[in-house]
Parts: C-alpha cells; sequence; structure tokens
C-alpha cells in the first residue's frame, strides 16, 4: 500500500533534527515531547500556510522503517512516507499487526 498525498500545491521545506526547548506533542502518537529531548520537525506549506509538524524520536525512526518497508514494495520515494501528524503510522502499524521495538531498531509482530 503507497501513500499518496494530496497537497493542493503544497511545497515541502524540509526536516530538522533539534533538541526541545520547551514540551511539544508528537504528531504521530500525541505522547510530550519534553524539554531536552531530541526530536524531528517536517516543515511544509499547505494551502498557503507554513506548517511544521514534530515528531518524537521512536515516530520517525519508525517512519524511516515504514518507507523502507514501502520502497521494498515498489512505491516510488515520493509515495512510501507516510503523511506527517494524523494516524497514519498507527494505522499502517494496526493493519500489519506489527510494532517498533526500539532494543532491536525494528518493525516486530505485536504478538
Amino acid at each position: 500500500m503507497c501513500f499518496w498525498v494530496d497537497d493542493n500545491g503544497g511545497a515541502w521545506l524540509g526536516l530538522t533534527t533539534q533538541k526541545a526547548r520547551k514540551p511539544h506533542r508528537c504528531g504521530d502518537c500525541n505522547r510530550e515531547i519534553v524539554p531536552g529531548e531530541m526530536y524531528t520537525r517536517a516543515s511544509f506549506v499547505n494551502d498557503g500556510r507554513a506548517t511544521s509538524v514534530p515528531s518524537c524520536s521512536q515516530c520517525f525512526r519508525t517512519r524511516k522503517l515504514i518507507e523502507a518497508h514501502e520502497l521494498a514494495e515498489g512505491c516510488r520515494a515520493y509515495e512510501a512516507s507516510p503523511p506527517w501528524g494524523g494516524d497514519d503510522v498507527r494505522e499502517w502499524l494496526a493493519d500489519r499487526g506489527l510494532r517498533y521495538d526500539a532494543e532491536d531498531d525494528a518493525l516486530v509482530s505485536r504478538e
């Protein structure tokens, strides 16, 4: 299942990895990113407005593993990444019965 994002002519601005100076909410899992924690922020323009979505390090790593899986399944690069923010990462994992295992740095079965 490749992802398709209708961005209404939006523009991708990039990713930055930084240390939180204040609390943020992860756009994928809704967990609080606490001050001092490293996180990644995706920035883009959509509908004429600049937007950015923070992602905790665990969700960002999960995204990278999902992208690798989707590329291996034949998706093109722009189709391999889940949209930023929302439930797409959680739904993708749930649909496949997977979870991220930080110790093994891998997607593993929930069983």
